[in-house]
């Protein structure tokens, strides 16, 4: 068998290759579908641009703070249970969003 022939077999197939690439749409595609829809939320919820423009902040915090914390964690408990994890805490969060009254409104002075 020729060395070109070969099976290459060191844990860089599609397996690891389809949810790296899926997983590196996520943040761009999340910046794009707040964007897209500031000016609708700021209207369902009775607040200005400003209130609504924290939404893109929130994300943008959460997500620092939020990626390499889970890293460290799927480095001790395993990717599978943190991937889980995830996936719960964002469907808490999307319920909380969806039930949410209102927009918290920033104080001017």
């Amino acid at each position: 068998m020729s060395a070109g022939s070969q099976a290459r077999d060191d844990g860089f197939g599609v397996a690891l290759a389809a949810p790296l690439a899926l997983g590196s749409l996520l943040n761009p595609i999340n910046s794009s579908m707040i964007a897209t829809t500031l000016s609708p939320i700021g209207r369902a919820f009775g607040v200005g641009v400003s209130e609504s423009v924290l939404l893109v902040a929130a994300l943008y915090v959460t997500s620092a703070v939020a990626q390499p914390t889970m890293g460290k964690l799927a480095d001790r408990w395993g990717a599978r249970r943190v991937f889980l994890l995830g996936l719960v805490i964002v469907l808490f969060g999307g319920i909380a969003g969806g039930v949410a009254p209102s927009l918290p409104r920033c104080s001017s002075g």
